[in-house]
């Protein structure tokens, strides 16, 4: 009964893992794949300390196609174009958005396997034309 006592008394003298203190973790940073980290706020940060952008690369692509055609234009010219979901081909027509962008739009349901489950997906593909909301009418 003695050493009973004792080995609950050894017990209760050690605390227990909670009660220890955690040290402090340094903050994770992500790669992007061009040796830039994202801090855990999201914010980039490049190797060198700039701020990530690197030399100028000239206008951005919504400054070289905001003044591509018109959105008339787009409408007439434009074909449906075909993307695949796994084995699902979607045709995707051209749309104008309620945004004032143009683009393409395409909705379908989608089965998927999972684990040896049949699943069905909702898939909605909105792809706009980068800078087309500054096309005129």
């Amino acid at each position: 009964a003695e050493a009973a006592e004792a080995a609950e008394a050894a017990e209760a003298a050690e605390p227990e893992e909670s009660e220890q203190p955690q040290p402090k973790r340094p903050k994770r940073r992500a790669q992007d794949g061009r040796g830039e980290g994202k801090d855990a706020k999201g914010s980039k940060e490049a190797k060198d300390g700039k701020n990530g952008k690197g030399k100028a690369k000239g206008p951005s692509t919504k400054e070289r196609q905001s003044s591509s055609m018109t959105r008339k234009e787009f409408m007439k010219k434009a074909k449906a174009i075909t993307v695949q979901i796994g084995d699902k081909k979607l045709k995707a027509e051209p749309k104008q958005f309620s945004t004032g962008s143009s683009g393409f739009m395409a909705s379908t349901k989608v089965a998927v396997d999972v684990g040896g489950v049949s699943l069905t997906l909702q898939c909605s593909l909105n792809l706009p034309v980068i800078g087309s909301k500054e096309w005129s009418e």
